[in-house]
């Protein structure tokens, strides 16, 4: 969603709070309400676009908050939430920000690349987007950078050469925008 009406914002926003503070429905209300003031107001977070309809005034603040939001779920959410954007354009910093985040556990970085590269050989989805998923691994490699074991990034670097190799450069499917899989600190 790129804009909300107001009173769509602010019922988000309050049933956000109900739930991660326990705030009452009441109290959760006013803090929605003086949020989004505050955000319009003073931090220019939103923009009102038309009256009543609010807007993020910069896409990175409204992935940096899904993200956080991809970021909290349970771990079997975590992963089919991402799984299930893999490749899709408007996810793509999303799923970089949540599988890169700090303090993010080990366990769920490795999970998330094992079955990242699980759905990249998924044979029932077409080659194209197998090619994108197996990128967009790839990227989320990088960016996890040493917060990834050595034995994943192994992991999926054969599958990325393997892509390169095998793939026509004349076809459609051919990825022009591979990751170095090696960052620059560890070299």
């Amino acid at each position: 969603m790129t804009d909300a009406p107001a009173d769509q914002a602010r019922e988000a926003l309050a049933a956000f709070i109900q739930e991660k503070d326990r705030k009452d429905k009441d109290a959760a209300a006013v803090w929605a309400e003086n949020f989004l003031l505050n955000a319009h107001e003073r931090s220019g977070i939103f923009v009102e676009i038309e009256p009543g309809k609010y807007a993020f005034t910069h896409q990175g603040f409204r992935e940096y908050l899904v993200a956080t939001a991809v970021k909290d779920m349970r771990d079997d959410q975590f992963i089919r939430v991402i799984l299930d954007h893999l490749a899709d354009d408007w996810w793509e910093q999303v799923v970089l920000l949540a599988g890169a985040y700090p303090g993010l556990p080990p366990y769920r970085r490795t999970d998330l690349i094992e079955k990242i590269l699980e759905s990249a050989n998924d044979e029932s989805v077409d080659l194209k987007t197998r090619h994108a998923r197996l990128i967009m691994g790839g990227r989320c490699a990088v960016d996890m950078a040493s917060d990834l074991p050595e034995s994943h990034r192994e992991m999926i670097q054969p599958a990325l050469i393997h892509l390169m190799r095998d793939t026509d450069p004349a076809s459609g499917d051919y990825p022009n925008d591979t990751p170095r899989l090696t960052p620059p600190a560890v070299l």
